[in-house]
This record gives structure tokens, C-alpha cells and sequence, in this order.
């Protein structure tokens, strides 16, 4: 019994241990993501404080089973926010990230509470031989949209 109180935080450790490592591998090639050749739709399309949104994948090429889809919400301060509601989310780098199967093409994500004007949607698709590729949409309020028309407007005439 003794012996068994003694091992028991070395388990635990090793446990922690093994989920660092499994992140960092995970995390591994997202700074050197090339632009994908899949696309992204999250629905709504417009950002809304407080509400759950169905980010939906497109990708017809077959992948391996050691391939695997991250996903990632950030602020226009390029800090993670809302809640990926997944069983398993990893932290890359401080940012929140949701892991996909290959064979799973959806997931929800939560917005948080607050006013932001837009919050950016990456998703990752990360590939047997360290390959990483990525695609983005952005969700903005209606307000943001209205406001970035006319300022790209006014700065293109």
C-alpha cells in the first residue's frame, strides 16, 4: 500500500507528461501552415456575442488516418477565445484548439460573452509527414462589416 502511495504521483506525472508531449506534436507545424487546398463555412456567418456556431469543413481529398483537423477562435488581439465544445481540446501556444479526426467534419464553437467586432476561425489540417495546411473564415458583426465597406471603399477611390 505504501509502495502503491509512492508510484501513485508518478503516474500521474508521467500522464501530464505524455499530454505535453502529445501537444507539442500536435502544435508542432502550425507556424509553418501553407494555404489549403479544403474550405471552411461556420454558420451563422455573422459574429454574435453568446452564441454557438457549426464550423463545417469541405475537403473531397482522402487523407490518412494519422491526419487530423485543429481548430482554432481568436480576437482581433490574436487571443483565443469562446469554447470549442470538443472532448479532448489541446492549448497551442495559449490558444484553445479543438482536435478533429480526419473522418470528422464538423464542430461547435461557442462565442464568448462580449462585444468583439470579429473573431477570426483557423482550421488546421494537419498531415502524415509534418505538412501543415490551413484555412480561415472570418465572422464579423454586422456594424464591423458595414464599417469595413466603407472604409475600403473610401481608401480605394
Amino acid at each position: 500500500m505504501a509502495a502503491l502511495l509512492l508510484l501513485a504521483p508518478l503516474l500521474l506525472l508521467g500522464t501530464a507528461a505524455g499530454q505535453q508531449q502529445a501537444e507539442v506534436t500536435a502544435c508542432a507545424g502550425l507556424g509553418n501552415a501553407t494555404e489549403g487546398n479544403f474550405s471552411v463555412e461556420a454558420t451563422p456567418e455573422t459574429y454574435q456575442a453568446n452564441t454557438t456556431y457549426l464550423v463545417t469543413i469541405k475537403d473531397d481529398r482522402n487523407h490518412s488516418n494519422s491526419s487530423q483537423y485543429l481548430l482554432q477562435a481568436l480576437s482581433p488581439q490574436n487571443t483565443s477565445v469562446g469554447t470549442w465544445q470538443v472532448t479532448s481540446p489541446l492549448n497551442c501556444s495559449s490558444v484553445d484548439t479543438a482536435i478533429l479526426k480526419i473522418t470528422e467534419r464538423t464542430a461547435n464553437w461557442t462565442s464568448p460573452n462580449s462585444n468583439l467586432s470579429s473573431v477570426q476561425i483557423r482550421v488546421y489540417l494537419s498531415l502524415s509527414g509534418n505538412a501543415t495546411e490551413i484555412r480561415t473564415v472570418m465572422l464579423s458583426t454586422a456594424d464591423f462589416a458595414v464599417w469595413q465597406d466603407y472604409h475600403v471603399g473610401q481608401w480605394m477611390s
